[in-house]
């Protein structure tokens, strides 16, 4: 899923979950790996997410000491709901 982005070094990328009915710890953990540590994206906002797939995250950032690049909201911020 990653891949299909293309280069995010260097950007803000924003994980739209709204959708999202479960996720796995692991798929939790690779999403944050790829982005912030693999791909060096400057931050990663999850949006949405349910309950347990936000706290996989959240502990997948943690393990990789980047939770100063990671963020968890409920709603799209402004500019990317408009985009």
């Amino acid at each position: 899923m990653v891949s299909t982005l293309g280069t995010v070094v260097g950007q803000d990328v924003v994980v739209d979950a709204t959708k999202l009915l479960s996720g796995t710890t692991s798929f939790a953990y690779q999403l944050i790996e790829r982005l912030l540590a693999d791909e060096h994206a400057n931050s990663v906002l999850l949006v949405g997410a349910p309950a347990d797939f936000a706290e996989y995250a959240t502990s997948a950032a943690r393990e990789l000491h980047v939770t100063d690049r990671f963020d968890l909201a409920e709603e799209l911020p402004r500019a990317a709901a408009a985009s």
